[in-house]
């Protein structure tokens, strides 16, 4: 990984969770364009995050689940 890269990471994760979800559709416009709106998978958020905030389920770190995967296909 490049050092740009990994100064990225670095800055993204001292940004507030809002914040980094801001960022992260920006990045996200920038690699693929303009958004098109998918109703089903905003519907699916939409009951994830609730089951979040009622506290039937609990998240996990995305980095934590990104560095497992990333060591599984190193394998």
């Amino acid at each position: 990984m490049s050092a740009a890269i990994e100064r990225i990471e670095e800055e993204f994760r001292k940004l507030a969770p809002q914040e980094q979800v801001e960022a992260f559709e920006r990045f996200a416009k920038t690699i693929y364009g303009e958004e098109t709106e998918n109703p089903e998978l905003i519907a699916k958020l939409d009951r994830r995050l609730a089951q979040i905030e009622a506290g039937a389920v609990s998240g996990r770190d995305a980095f934590e689940v990104l560095d497992e995967l990333s060591a599984k296909r190193s394998r």
